[in-house]
C-alpha cells in the first residue's frame, strides 16, 4: 500500500522546469543568446520534421554543426574531429573551448522542447499545462532568483493543472 495517499500525476514535470531554469540562468549570465536560439530553432524544426521519437540525436549533431559552422576563426581539421586525446602538455583546441561555451545553451533549449515533445497543440488540453507552467517557472526565476522556488512552483502549478482543470 501506500504510505501518502497522494497523487503525484506530473510530478515528472519538475524536470522540465530545472532545464527551464537553467536555460533562464544562462541566458542571464551571457549577453551571446545566438546557441540557445539556434538550438531552439534546430529542436523545433527537426520535431516537426523527423518526430518526437527520432529528434533529439539530430537536432543534437545539427545544431552542433551549425554552430562551428558559425564561428568566424574555426581550424578546419578540428572540425573534423573536434575531441583528441590530451595529454596535459598540449593545448585544448580553440573549436573544443568554443563548443564548450556555446553548446550548452544550445544543449539545454533542446531538453526543454524534449520535455514537450509529447504535447498536441490541437487536442486535448493545447498544451496550456506544459506552456503555462514553463512561463511560471522562467518568469518566477527572472523574478526571485531562486532555483527551488521556481521549480516547485511550476511543478505545483503543473500538477494542478493536469490533475483538476484539464
Amino acid at each position: 500500500g501506500r504510505v501518502l495517499p497522494i497523487d503525484t500525476t506530473g510530478i515528472d514535470f519538475s524536470m522540465t522546469a530545472l532545464f527551464t531554469v537553467i536555460v533562464v540562468n544562462q541566458w542571464m549570465d551571457t549577453k551571446e543568446h545566438k546557441p540557445a536560439v539556434i538550438g531552439g530553432v534546430v529542436g523545433v524544426l527537426c520535431l516537426l520534421v523527423l518526430g518526437a521519437d527520432t529528434f533529439l540525436l539530430p537536432a543534437l549533431t545539427i545544431t552542433a554543426i551549425i554552430l562551428l559552422g558559425v564561428k568566424k576563426k574555426c581550424y578546419i581539421p578540428s572540425r573534423a574531429v573536434p575531441f583528441v586525446a590530451f595529454d596535459g602538455k598540449r593545448e585544448v583546441p580553440e573549436t573544443v573551448t568554443y563548443l564548450g561555451k556555446v553548446l550548452p545553451p544550445a544543449i539545454m533549449v533542446i531538453l526543454v522542447i524534449y520535455c514537450v515533445k509529447g504535447i498536441n497543440l490541437f487536442t486535448g488540453s493545447h498544451g496550456i499545462p506544459e506552456l503555462l507552467s514553463i512561463a511560471v517557472v522562467a518568469l518566477l526565476h527572472i523574478w526571485k532568483k531562486n532555483t527551488l522556488l521556481s521549480i516547485a512552483v511550476g511543478t505545483i502549478l503543473y500538477m494542478i493543472l493536469v490533475q483538476v482543470v484539464f
